[in-house]
């Protein structure tokens, strides 16, 4: 993600999705958003361009109950309501977060 056009600009994220960043250091290419889900759950999902990594921690009434990093991101976009993210050195390793109309998150490295 060490280029511009492979990640969405803070703009993207809020015309598509209606989403402010929760946490932005722009020089340092770190950028965190928070999406709301039912039954008081929530995804964080968190990327850094310089590096290349892509988290996300998906928690319940405010505790975190799953974390899942990943580097080596080549590209992360938005299709829709949909984030999609993928990773080179390992192309089936691919991370797919839909915020609408439910929230869900999969994280996937089987042949495709």
């Amino acid at each position: 993600m060490r280029s511009t056009n492979a990640c969405p600009a803070e703009d993207d994220f809020i015309l598509q999705l209606g989403q402010v960043a929760a946490e932005a250091e722009p020089k340092d290419g770190f950028w965190a958003y928070v999406f709301d889900g039912p039954l008081h759950s929530a995804v964080r999902l968190s990327f850094n361009t310089l590096e290349g990594s892509v988290q996300t921690v998906q928690s319940i009434g405010g505790v975190p109950v799953m974390t899942v990093v990943a580097e080596g991101a080549e590209a992360l976009r938005i299709d829709g309501d949909v984030i999609l993210a993928t990773f080179h050195g390992n192309p089936k390793l691919t991370l797919t977060l839909r915020v609408a109309p439910t929230l869900t998150v999969e994280w996937s490295s089987l042949a495709q």
